[in-house]
């Protein structure tokens, strides 16, 4: 038992001591890269040639430009660690190409030493706002008026059949259920009916499983 136990210890320290090597390998693999700013240009999934970018120090002093290969890749080499200044050249994209966010046509990053950094110029229609307070505001009183009206019919339905009966239906949440489900069956998936039709035929079908349960 004693030496199982010791083989799997002896196991788990090469393990870990050879997955540690290769974290280290990677990371002086990636700082003997050098500085760098890279990316890639798509639009609709596909890649975007012949676009330039160029990159400036914090002096305003021309760094290195780039202009996007046939795969939409770039990749501008950087003289050292600091702040930098990328600027995508709107004037070389291709009819009907515009950038997502006008505001980002300029990017300013800071690098630091022996790491390359991947830029993203986002190109395509303006992203969409969203609805606003207003909006949601009257949405979530719409949900709720519609929430509460479900809750009241199937409370005047209990209370409708406990005073007739004096009897208390478990099953009433559960036909209120099946009708919802056939009300949507009958207008939405197979049949498309009407919603009227449909809540209409949704309630014969579940009153009638419902004197069946009875």
């Amino acid at each position: 038992m004693s030496n199982a136990r010791s083989l799997r210890s002896v196991v788990a320290l090469v393990a870990v001591a050879v997955l540690s090597l290769f974290l280290f390998a990677s990371a002086q693999a990636q700082d003997g890269e050098g500085e760098a700013f890279s990316g890639t240009l798509r639009f609709g999934g596909e890649p975007v040639e012949g676009v330039r970018i160029s990159v400036v120090d914090a002096a305003g002093e021309t760094v290195g430009d780039a202009v996007t290969g046939a795969d939409g890749r770039w990749r501008i080499e950087l003289p050292g660690p600091g702040t930098y200044r990328a600027t995508i050249d709107t004037a070389t994209l291709p009819e009907g190409v515009t950038l997502r966010d006008p505001e980002r046509q300029t990017l300013e990053v800071t690098v630091t030493a022996g790491r390359s950094r991947p830029l993203i110029f986002a190109l395509g229609e303006p992203a969409s706002r969203g609805p606003n307070v207003g909006e949601k505001l009257a949405q979530a009183v719409l949900n709720g008026v519609k929430f509460g009206l479900i809750i009241a019919m199937c409370a005047i339905g209990l209370s409708l059949i406990f005073g007739l009966t004096g009897l208390i239906n478990f099953a009433h949440g559960e036909l209120v259920t099946l009708g919802a489900i056939l009300a949507w069956y009958f207008n939405a998936d197979t049949f498309g009916a009407p919603l009227i039709l449909a809540g209409a035929l949704a309630v014969v079908v579940a009153g009638a499983a419902g004197g069946g349960v009875e």
